[in-house]
């Protein structure tokens, strides 16, 4: 008999075997989708730094950044956005009539907090792109798994750097 296909048996053994293969490697894939998503909101977060030193050197006025929960209003502990803000006063407090200059979405499972000397929930930035007097970290957590979060480092010039894995964020 002259055959020139598969038959059942064969057709079925095959899709158990990709079916197989496929959930194997599902677990996998989850664990660089977070991985992709931090290295996302970590770069959102250096970009956001980016911004606003150029524009307050670019424009010889103060700015600030800070966390946010809805992406409007500047929040003392953390948020899932960044607002870079235009800050006449250097104070680093958002006000009514200051420019919201750029808003980063971290995304939903991620929250950011601003930690530096004294305390202050924000990084103000001088019209040289220096801090206000203060250097710091912007930590990065995630809401479900707090021991595995990313630092991004600020020194006094306004300059951030990643912190490396022995500089983890403390979430």
């Amino acid at each position: 008999m002259d055959s020139k296909g598969f038959t059942v048996i064969e057709l079925l053994a095959a899709i158990a075997i990709a079916t197989i293969v496929c959930f194997g490697a599902i677990p996998g894939m989850a664990g660089i989708l977070e991985r992709e998503q931090a290295r996302s909101a970590t770069g959102a977060m250096l970009r956001s730094l980016n911004f606003a030193r150029e524009h307050a050197i670019y424009n010889n006025t103060f700015v600030s950044i800070c966390p946010s929960q809805n992406g409007r209003a500047c929040e003392p502990r953390s948020g899932n956005y960044l607002i870079v803000f235009e800050d006449d006063s250097g104070s680093g407090k958002l006000k009514s009539g200051e420019q919201i200059l750029s808003v980063a979405h971290l995304g939903e499972k991620w929250q950011t907090r601003w930690r530096a000397f004294g305390g202050k929930p924000h990084l103000t930035l001088t019209a040289q792109g220096f801090t206000k007097h203060q250097n710091g970290s912007f930590h990065l957590c995630p809401v479900d798994s707090p021991e595995e979060g990313r630092r991004l480092i600020v020194n006094k010039a306004g300059r951030g750097r990643l912190g490396t894995d022995r500089e983890k964020a403390s979430c």
